[in-house]
């Protein structure tokens, strides 16, 4: 993840470079950008082309996955295959359809075709996409993107439980493991058909293996679905919520592949580097509540960077150092001030609730000196931090090279943000620059 590249104005830098373009045509559910955006994936810049109404031409364009092969040195063929893996990565991390339905190419991307059922946003989160991953795992999230994008429902089961099976690879354990998880399933649709085959005295395992993935894929020997039968139809449609949740939980242990709702759950994403603070002695009291020795050494990393971010937009305020820390049950306050020691931030590591805690009307003070242009342009940037984090925003706190902890979005309570204060504010600082 790059901490300071907007995407939107990168992807237009990139867009206009000549070259091997390979484009990858396709249809989603997933709410996609309604203007070009790159996405950092493996080392490789990806750029999501959104539909598109050309002025003079009659029929809209379908969105697109583009990359510049040549810079990477990729043929066409390897192209393909990167642009996939990404697909399949991006199908599970919004857990919707992400079908390519044709490929195209050139010096520069573009896209074609015509439009039908996708949804738009305004932003694509990229940050919990799955990277390196084995070529397992990979060909496991290629079966689930195909399963979740196919709208026949009969190959729709089947690819999922391709998925199930590349996950768990061993036959005569699939039925058992699914029986052991019934309690691990979180799909509400996945739990109520559950429940209507357990009233049924079905084995889910059994059933969902001979009666559903061996009746699809064979015809010879009963039972078997028949495509024109409205009841086979309806009962595998029935069964699609329940083999997606039981593929999503079996992904998830065996290759450690997260959905976002247990990345969300778990929020280890707010401390993540903050827990080399401490050695595991200190970090297991903290867990536990505990408060820690004051005569116990804290390694904190001088010269961060504090960046306020909502969806593209971000505002960073550099070079800060740890000032004083205090110490508390299950957790490390830490105080820092800038280099010209005109802003202070105060932010509490909860290690008990994995929780980062930033609060920016009462942890975050700026003293103002408009005698000295640099600290007007700080002033500035101050203010435009703050309105980020009041707008829902989230606080980022990076060190030279990787991001060591993020806040929640913030959302004010009882209040709303004054927009034109902070834009009288800014002007008028703005008046002041030479």
């Amino acid at each position: 993840m790059k901490p300071l590249i907007n995407p939107f104005t990168f992807a237009q830098s990139l867009i206009q470079e000549r070259g091997g373009w390979t484009v990858a045509v396709i249809e989603t559910s997933i709410f996609w950008p309604p203007q070009i955006q790159s996405v950092e994936y493996e080392g490789k810049n990806f750029i999501l082309m959104p539909y598109e109404q050309a002025q003079g031409t009659p029929t809209p364009t379908l969105p697109a996955i583009a990359l510049k092969a040549d810079s990477y040195n990729l043929s066409v063929d390897a192209a393909k295959k990167v642009i996939l893996e990404f697909a399949s990565a991006l199908a599970w991390l919004e857990g919707g359809k992400l079908e390519i339905v044709h490929w195209t190419g050139g010096d520069r991307p573009r896209s074609m075709g015509i439009m039908r059922n996708n949804g738009i946003s305004d932003y694509l989160d990229p940050e919990h996409i799955p990277q390196h991953l084995s070529e397992n795992a990979r060909t496991a999230l290629a079966f689930f993107r195909e399963g979740i994008s196919l709208e026949n429902p009969f190959y729709s089961f089947f690819s999922l439980y391709k998925a199930f099976t590349v996950a768990i690879s061993n036959a005569k354990s699939r039925g058992i493991w699914m029986n052991a998880n019934k309690g691990n399933l979180d799909d509400h649709l996945a739990v109520k058909r559950l429940r209507e085959l357990e009233v049924d005295g079905r084995d889910v395992g059994e059933y969902l293996y001979s009666g559903c993935r061996h009746a699809i894929a064979h015809a010879d020997t009963e039972p078997f679905v028949n495509p024109d039968q409205s009841e086979d139809l309806i009962e595998i449609s029935k069964n699609l919520p329940l083999i997606r949740n039981y593929v999503e939980l079996a992904l998830e242990e065996s290759f450690g592949i997260k959905r976002l709702k247990t990345i969300y759950k778990e929020h280890l994403y707010e401390l993540g580097g903050f827990r080399g603070l401490v050695d595991s002695e200190a970090y297991a009291i903290l867990k536990n509540g505990g408060t820690l020795d004051r005569d116990l050494a804290i390694n904190i990393p001088d010269n961060l960077r504090f960046v306020a971010r909502r969806e593209q937009h971000f505002y960073a305020l550099e070079s800060f150092n740890a000032d004083t820390y205090a110490l508390t049950k299950g957790g490390i306050i830490l105080n820092f001030k800038s280099a010209n020691e005109l802003i202070k931030l105060r932010i509490y590591l909860d290690f008990l609730n994995e929780k980062l805690r930033f609060d920016p009307l009462h942890d975050f003070n700026v003293t103002s000196n408009r005698s000295d242009q640099s600290a007007i342009s700080n002033e500035i940037t101050a203010l435009e931090f703050t309105r980020c984090i009041l707008s829902n925003g989230v606080l980022e706190i990076w060190d030279s090279t990787h991001r060591l902890g993020c806040t929640e979005a913030y959302i004010p309570i009882n209040a709303m943000v004054n927009f034109e204060y902070f834009d009288d504010q800014i002007n008028e600082l703005k008046g002041m620059l030479k």
